[in-house]
């Protein structure tokens, strides 16, 4: 799949060491995707990290592709996945004109728009109903606001340089809190999955989801991978993104 090289710092690189549960990703996609209704279709992962979904997904008999952001993710999904290695590539979710339109049947993008900007929301979402096909769906999950408590440490996280909290902060803090993450979160967490699941997602989270599309919302199945206390998720089409959104680019 090739894609013009991004520009943006790859800070979600730093997610690399976290390699996400086949069996929770399988629970997931389960919950959402019929294998017979994508058994042969084009579907993408927007900000498919090391391709976990995308392999889940050609499991289930759908020719998969994915998209990252981060270059060193897609490096490492290649590497992961070698047999699929020219269905990766890079790309930013805020402008994929180079993909062609009404190239997809189904689209998945999750842990992706809760780092963009919540003004970003309407474009991103019209880039990914641009690739949709006529009758396709985009299935996109949001995190559900949070109390003030929460919010404040994301600030906090946010106001610490990139590379010290990336490299110093996050490991540190790992290292010190993942014993006790079946007290803190409800379950147990190595250093490293208590690293990126925990520490590294705070970096410029968001919060809230787009009012115009609550009507769309489905049910979240919870799990290790998604929850529905944090998550809210909606299946759209092309018509429900227009009508929320406006036109979709050409």
């Amino acid at each position: 799949m090739p894609v013009p090289a991004s520009t943006a710092p790859d800070f979600f690189a730093a997610s690399r060491g976290h390699v996400l549960d086949p069996a929770d990703i399988h629970a997931f996609l389960s919950h959402f995707v019929n294998p017979e209704q994508i058994r042969g279709k084009s579907v993408l992962d927007v900000g498919c990290r090391l391709g976990e979904f995308v392999v889940g997904l050609s499991e289930m008999g759908a020719t998969a592709f994915g998209i990252d952001i981060s270059a060193q993710c897609i490096d490492e999904a290649k590497v992961l996945h070698p047999e699929m290695a020219d269905r990766f590539g890079v790309a930013d979710v805020k402008d994929l004109s180079h993909l062609d339109a009404g190239s997809f049947d189904f689209i998945i993008c999750s842990g992706v728009l809760c780092y963009l900007k919540p003004d970003e929301w309407g474009e991103a979402l019209k880039q990914m109903g641009r690739l949709l096909s006529e009758n396709g769906r985009l299935l996109v999950l949001f995190q559900k606001p949070r109390p003030a408590a929460v919010r404040a440490v994301v600030a906090v996280a946010n106001i610490i340089p990139a590379w010290l909290y990336i490299n110093v902060v996050a490991p540190v803090a790992a290292a010190v809190f993942a014993p006790s993450a079946r007290w803190l979160l409800g379950s147990d967490l190595t250093a490293e999955a208590f690293r990126y699941r925990v520490l590294l997602s705070l970096r410029g989270l968001q919060f809230g989801y787009p009012d115009v599309i609550a009507d769309q919302s489905v049910p979240v199945p919870t799990s290790r991978y998604a929850s529905a206390e944090t998550s809210v998720a909606f299946l759209l089409n092309r018509n429900a993104i227009t009508s929320a959104f406006g036109d979709l680019p050409a």
